[in-house]
């Protein structure tokens, strides 16, 4: 877990893929104005983002298919599996029917 912040600012960054418990008053947050930020999907609106996304992609404007290390067929399944675990394939597309 990874907890950073500014000097001055009361901004605090925290990441990590384990519970963290940040203590929050509920006074303070309201009267000093304080605000508790999610991070779900970031700041994405979906129902705008993702057509405008698809948009640039089909325009090619936004490669996704560079992002791709590895394709599998559905019969490849655990080769893919194992190939992740094993640190060979990042972002892995699983076809679910024949190529």
């Amino acid at each position: 877990m990874v907890a950073s912040g500014r000097c001055h600012s009361d901004e605090h960054l925290v990441t990590g893929d384990r519970p963290f418990e940040l203590p929050i008053i509920g006074g303070h947050v309201t009267l000093m104005e304080k605000q508790v930020v999610g991070s779900l999907f970031g700041s994405a609106n979906p129902r705008a983002d993702i057509p405008k996304l698809l948009e640039l992609y089909h325009d090619g404007q936004l490669d996704l298919d560079g992002l791709v290390t590895a394709t599998y067929t559905l019969d490849e399944v655990s080769d893919g599996y194992d190939d992740m675990c094993a640190g060979k394939n990042i972002r892995g597309v699983l076809y679910l029917s024949r190529r």
